[in-house]
């Protein structure tokens, strides 16, 4: 069933065997497939089922380094959202962030899991293989195709040796034609479960230990009506994203100074993200044009491509791993008259003739100690204390970005 704090009553106490925090596609899938399976669960989302700009205002952090994308109406990025999620990159609604993803589908790749010598404090305690039963699973519940086949297609094979002569790779994503919501996906089943209570507008704002500070045992919830609520439970997972989730650590620091996990200071340390450029223009030559229609984004749903340095390369100059996106931008008749009086010949895909495609950088960056999220000392309408975001670059993060964007 699905209720709202406010309909709770007077009840200062919910228990459940497993408690999960937010409703996206992580703490959807956790509570919906535990429910199936006879856990008593009790999800818990700080938004409601509509927008509140009030509720998304608990979002708000303080940048001291470089600032996120934010709350932009006139964005082109989200075209498809209403105006009040253009441009966000995390929203407080029941679904999540999942209510404003864009629906790309792609695998991490074997290298983004290996320790490399050139990058200061990479690798993963997992490999690649720990997760390709999982991605398999995944791919097979949301029907989104299957990527390995993909990737051995005779098309595809025959675009990726062309490139691997000029040190290039390329990896497939899968595009869904409607993205998921969550809330669409799993609302129904979710009101219809006798195992599984969602709670909507109720924001964690403290964890609770045992006597021994080893397990956590219950979360302190409180509405911006005022309504406070605590949820018990064996089992509490956080799937509220990464900066709430180190949050919620950090100002749980009531039995345990510093913070839940905090003992090494590192809750919140090596935060990275994924910086883009949009400014880039492929002119069609000869090889677009024969593989055009692998270029394609459109109709959808469909399987599309990125591109990257191969291994070796990226070794060789002791680069970062990357991706670089083309979307076809389509022929006006202006560029038409252009490209004829230049004896250009035509770059034609499923869609159209494609004057240009629109290139979209993205990188990673080095796992750097002083990037971090931290509490400040400012506070929200909850009484909390806000994020301080202080989002680094490395001189190795500007190298990498630099050398293959001017090639």
């Amino acid at each position: 069933m699905i209720t709202d704090i406010l309909e709770i009553g007077e009840q200062p106490t919910l228990r459940g065997q497993v408690v999960v925090f937010g409703s996206g596609i992580a703490g959807a899938e956790v509570a919906t497939h535990l429910a199936r399976h006879g856990r008593e669960v009790i999800l818990v989302e700080s938004g409601r089922e509509q927008f509140d700009p009030s509720i998304q205002a608990l979002n708000e952090v303080i940048f001291l380094g470089k600032r996120h994308r934010e709350l932009d109406p006139d964005s082109y990025y989200h075209r498809y959202l209403p105006p009040e999620l253009r441009g966000v990159s995390r929203v407080r609604q029941f679904g999540g962030t999942s209510n404003v993803w864009t629906g790309k589908w792609k695998y991490l790749q074997p290298l983004d899991f290996e320790g490399r010598p050139w990058v200061a404090n990479s690798g993963w305690p997992i490999h690649f293989t720990d997760l390709l039963e999982h991605y398999r699973s995944t791919a097979k519940d949301y029907g989104f195709g299957d990527l390995e086949a993909e990737a051995v297609r005779p098309g595809i094979v025959d675009f990726r040796a062309k490139l691997a002569a000029g040190g290039l790779k390329i990896s497939s994503f899968y595009w869904e034609q409607t993205p998921t919501r969550t809330a669409i996906r799993f609302g129904e089943e979710m009101r219809r479960s006798s195992n599984l209570h969602v709670v909507l507008g109720a924001t964690a704002t403290e964890l609770r230990l045992d006597e021994s500070c080893q397990r956590v045992t219950s979360v302190v919830c409180r509405s911006l009506e005022g309504r406070e609520l605590i949820v018990e439970g064996e089992v509490v997972v956080l799937a509220t994203g990464a900066l709430e989730a180190a949050r919620l650590l950090l100002a749980s620091d009531r039995q345990l100074p510093g913070g839940i996990g905090n003992a090494h200071d590192l809750v919140g340390r090596f935060y990275t993200d994924h910086p883009k450029h949009h400014t880039g223009t492929l002119t069609p030559g000869a090889l677009t044009r024969q593989y055009a229609h692998e270029l394609q984004y459109a109709p959808k749903p469909r399987f599309c491509v990125c591109f990257t340095l191969d291994d070796a390369t990226q070794q060789e100059q002791k680069l970062l791993e990357h991706v670089l996106y083309l979307k076809p931008i389509y022929e006006k008749p202006l560029d038409r008259l252009r490209r004829t009086l230049q004896f250009r010949p035509g770059c034609r895909d499923g869609n159209g003739t494609v004057a240009s495609y629109q290139v979209k950088f993205v990188t990673e960056q080095v796992p750097h100690k002083g990037s971090r999220v931290k509490l400040g000392i400012d506070r929200d309408p909850l009484g909390q204390r806000k994020l301080e975001v202080d989002w680094c670059f490395t001189d190795h993060d500007q190298r990498s970005i630099a050398k293959p964007y001017n090639c």
